[in-house]
């Protein structure tokens, strides 16, 4: 349930905005009513109130109960879509019969008066399920209208061609990548493309390989070992950019998410983009190895029932190596995204090592830099004090 406290009137009161399935869910919503009531520049917000950017003049106009209205609407139309199914995510299913590609996407619409739904596809990995439905829905409704699992800006660069696709188109290119997905996907102890899992290696057990061709002969290329998987994919991609170029590359995630690192892949090529790979394997042990987390800079604390997930970071001041604690967060993934704000004001948006994509922070990337260390981490323990 999100609720929050208003004065109005000289009197302090309790408005429920509503109740929904998924805690982030009502959290953003909470954060839309704040921004309803106070301004985005007052606004105490759960997530960067810049991840709002879009919306700051609509809610601003709309005033507390407008806003608290709208959300009651979304939460009452979230239920069909996301309650009483095993999975986290708006539009998708779990199919226990299928265990290969378990994750049913699907998407309800209206087409003249009537509503029917549309099946988009079964994938291996819940979250391509999502993003597909995703995609869908911004096909459908236009990305200024779409609900969307992620945030809708992380498809700014597909808003055109999705729109211009209609339903139908999209459901098709949804159906091609979830079909596209089985030769290099299925078989594998891996539901990455390129990724293998070494039973004999515990701290660093994914593989990522590629195969290349030199002089008519088909290689494999062993990119290197990494303790998270998606680490492993990832540097996958990155090679495979260096490898056929950006507009021909095969990979696990969105091609948009590495747009700012397609002109140096390219220009390092097959060989300079595993050499960096590797140094990126050597250089993740100090941060990722031993710990229950699947996040770089995140340790999970048994004792802390309500705040178990730790985010610590390591940096270098006067040539000497320390260990700052950052805060402790209810949320794993707080916590990760706690950890790579404070990276970035470390290190600066061009070399920090994240856990998401650096582009999902652009609009923070001054504000960050020119804080610093020491206050990027009073703002994340300042933010982890206001989450509802």
């Amino acid at each position: 349930m999100a609720q929050i406290k208003v004065t109005k009137g000289g009197k302090r009161r309790q408005i429920t905005i509503g109740t929904f399935a998924r805690e982030e869910d009502a959290a953003r919503a909470f954060d839309r009513v704040s921004i309803a009531a106070k301004g985005h520049a007052k606004a105490k917000t759960n997530f960067p109130v810049a991840e709002y950017r879009e919306e700051w003049a609509e809610l601003e106009a709309l005033g507390v109960g407008g806003a608290a209205a709208l959300m009651k609407e979304h939460a009452a139309a979230e239920r069909q879509d996301v309650m009483n199914k095993a999975s986290r995510f708006r539009g998708v299913y779990k199919e226990k019969k299928s265990k290969i590609k378990p994750w049913m996407a699907q998407i309800g619409v209206t087409e003249d008066g009537k509503r029917r739904r549309i099946f988009v596809g079964n994938f291996a990995r819940e979250e391509d399920a999502a993003r597909a439905y995703d995609r869908v829905s911004i096909a459908a409704k236009g990305h200024a209208e779409a609900t969307t699992n992620f945030p809708v800006a992380e498809y700014r660069e597909e808003w055109a061609e999705l729109e211009a696709l209609g339903v139908d188109g999209a459901v098709a290119l949804m159906k091609e990548h979830a079909a596209a997905e089985r030769v290099e996907v299925m078989s594998m102890a891996s539901r990455f493309r390129g990724i293998s899992k070494q039973t004999g290696r515990k701290a660093k057990p994914w593989k990522a390989q590629i195969g290349v061709t030199e002089d008519g002969k088909q290689l494999q290329i062993n990119i290197g070992y990494f303790a998270r998987e998606e680490d492993a994919a990832r540097a996958y991609d990155r090679v495979s950019i260096a490898k056929l170029g950006h507009a021909k590359a095969k990979t696990n995630f969105p091609m948009a998410e590495y747009q700012t690192e397609w002109a140096e892949l390219e220009a390092l090529e097959v060989e300079g983009a595993v050499a960096l790979e590797r140094e990126h394997a050597a250089a993740e042990r100090v941060d990722v190895m031993d710990k229950a987390s699947r996040f770089r800079g995140v340790g999970k604390d048994k004792r802390a029932k309500a705040k178990p997930w730790a985010a610590q970071i390591q940096v270098t001041e006067d040539g000497k190596r320390r260990q700052i604690h950052i805060a402790t967060f209810a949320q794993e993934e707080d916590a990760a995204r706690a950890y790579d704000r404070v990276s970035i004001a470390a290190t600066g948006h061009m070399e920090a090592r994240t856990n998401f994509p650096p582009a999902e922070y652009r609009a923070e990337w001054g504000q960050l830099e020119a804080m610093g260390v020491g206050g990027a981490v009073a703002c994340e323990r300042q933010r982890t004090q206001l989450v509802v």
